[in-house]
């Protein structure tokens, strides 16, 4: 059954996060096998719809919101490693950046990564987040920019350019549309906070689209080089919509209120909860797409095979200690 995760993290649990200018750093073993792991219980026919060129997955524009890469992609050589781990900046509750922490090791938060802080102080692995757009995640693992992502979805297509650890979370796609029948809070004294009112749906729009069988001639957000993104790539023909691509999930919200777009198709478990946490006033699910995601860690193929080996040697240990179900625990309704 999907995993769906719906409450959010309220303070930093046992930080083991290292910024960059930490001396701090771990010994990895480097693995014999660098072919790394494909998710044994994922099928590629739950992966119908996408691409079928890994060269797809790389926007043309991407490697422009790269990093600096200040080190060698073969960084399992050296005895002291800290290493970069690549992050959606803004995909709650799986990784977003904390900005009303002063702390330094509490700067970013979510599920993806107190799972690798966990990991990362049973292993012994010494590690930096680098936040990003989720279009610039990919290059940079790949390009050696960053040694491993967080929460990336398998696909066979990616799994021609990285390997993927076990799989820590499921969802699946879906399309999100205006609320028309939607109403506002109001504050103790009655009063309708002027920012909340979303300026949109004046036209019928919401009430016109019922599904991806009625978006012929509609205009369909999605975040650039996502499972989403390659959905509607595959399908965009078939249902006649034309596509915006944009960066983040709340520009996708933004969009249908400004009239750029008139829904959005993204990972059901991200959008549920940010609408629970209020960040997505006015909108609503419109339908269930039937393509499962599956989340893991990602590193470059042929590349960081220790680092790999550790993730799931502890992610293993996490399951088996129940210690992973009590992380869920604090991101379930």
């Amino acid at each position: 059954m999907p995993i769906l995760l719906m409450m959010a993290l309220t303070s930093c649990q046992s930080p083991k996060y290292h910024p960059a200018e930490t001396e701090a750093a771990a010994t990895v073993s480097t693995a014999e096998n660098t072919q790394g792991h494909t998710p044994d219980h994922i099928q590629e026919s739950t992966n119908a719809g996408f691409p079928g060129s890994a060269q797809d997955l790389i926007p043309e524009n991407a490697y422009q919101h790269l990093p600096a890469d200040t080190g060698d992609q073969t960084r399992e050589a050296s005895e002291d490693i800290q290493y970069r781990f690549a992050a959606d900046k803004a995909f709650a509750p799986f990784s977003e950046e904390n900005e009303k922490s002063s702390e330094e090791n509490c700067r970013f938060r979510g599920m993806s990564v107190e799972i690798l802080q966990t990991i990362a102080a049973e292993q012994n692995i010494s590690y930096e987040i680098v936040p990003m757009d989720f279009s610039a995640i990919l290059p940079s693992v790949i390009s050696g920019g960053s040694d491993a992502a967080l929460a990336v979805a398998f696909t066979p297509e990616r799994a021609e350019k990285l390997n993927f650890s076990d799989s820590y979370a499921e969802g699946s796609l879906c399309l999100v549309i205006g609320d028309r029948g939607w109403k506002p809070e109001t504050d103790s004294n009655g009063i309708l906070p002027e920012e909340s009112i979303p300026d949109v749906y004046s036209d019928g729009t919401a009430e016109e689209i019922t599904g991806v069988q009625s978006l012929l001639n509609k205009t369909v957000a999605v975040r650039e080089g996502t499972v989403a993104a390659e959905w509607a790539e595959k399908n965009r023909e078939r249902y006649g919509f034309t596509i915006n691509t944009l960066q983040e999930l709340p520009s996708m919200a933004e969009a249908i209120r400004d009239g750029e777009a008139d829904a959005f198709i993204e990972e059901k478990t991200a959008v549920s909860y940010q609408m629970r946490q209020g960040e997505l006033m006015g909108l609503k699910i419109c339908e269930d797409l039937e393509t499962s995601v599956e989340l893991a860690f990602a590193v470059d193929k042929g590349q960081n095979a220790g680092l790999l080996e550790k993730l799931n040697r502890g992610l293993k240990k996490l399951k088996d200690s129940g210690e992973y179900s009590e992380i869920l625990k604090r991101y379930q309704d």
